[in-house]
């Protein structure tokens, strides 16, 4: 088996996003790459069982890992202002601490919500929203690649493309793929979403 540092994680498999082991950043909650360095997780409240997840980005960091999973917020890569921030922010903040850990970096690329909500409006459908994602994911990848090692060159999974293909293929399945609130994956589509985590 291989290490992996699930990092920056702000939604990862909902269905177990509330059990954290070593090797996850304690629980997220729609922070940003600069939020999460600057913040810690968000979540602001302590949890009545033992959480085993790192309490930070440097602790979870600290030691040797192959590869850390790692996604912005949903919106984050979406749009410009906040897509340059992220950048600056992975160039300067987390290239030394993924270089320090020697692992490669696996960006999550995210996938478009089922129907508007949390203030997406303005990114447009399903297909405007996604590639707008891809962008963003693709630039993310470019920037890292600039400041690390070649050997820790980052990778993609290419989750919100996989959303996408299925919503062109069985848009009834595409559907089941959410959770009720229509932007969390349901336990298909967490399923998928491991799955290009794998292959990536």
């Amino acid at each position: 088996f291989r290490s992996v540092a699930m990092a920056a994680m702000t939604g990862f498999l909902f269905h177990i996003n509330h059990i954290h082991f070593n090797g996850f950043l304690s629980p997220t909650y729609g922070v940003t790459f600069e939020q999460l360095l600057s913040k810690g997780n968000g979540m602001g409240v302590k949890f009545v069982w033992e959480d085993k997840g790192a309490p930070d980005v440097a602790s979870l960091l600290s030691r040797s890992w192959h590869y850390i999973v790692m996604n912005d917020y949903t919106q984050a890569p979406a749009r410009e202002e906040s897509r340059r921030a992220s950048v600056e922010v992975l160039k300067t903040q987390m290239a030394p601490l993924l270089e320090q850990c020697g692992g490669t970096p696996v960006l999550l690329e995210m996938w478009a919500y089922r129907a508007h909500t949390k203030g997406s409006d303005d990114l447009g459908d399903h297909a405007e929203f996604t590639s707008r994602l891809q962008e963003g994911c693709r630039e993310y990848a470019a920037a890292l690649a600039e400041v690390l090692p070649q050997k820790q060159k980052p990778r993609v999974a290419p989750v919100g493309t996989a959303f996408m293909a299925v919503h062109a293929a069985r848009p009834a399945l595409w559907h089941d793929l959410f959770h009720t609130d229509g932007f969390h994956p349901s336990p298909i589509g967490s399923y998928l979403e491991a799955l290009e985590i794998g292959r990536a």
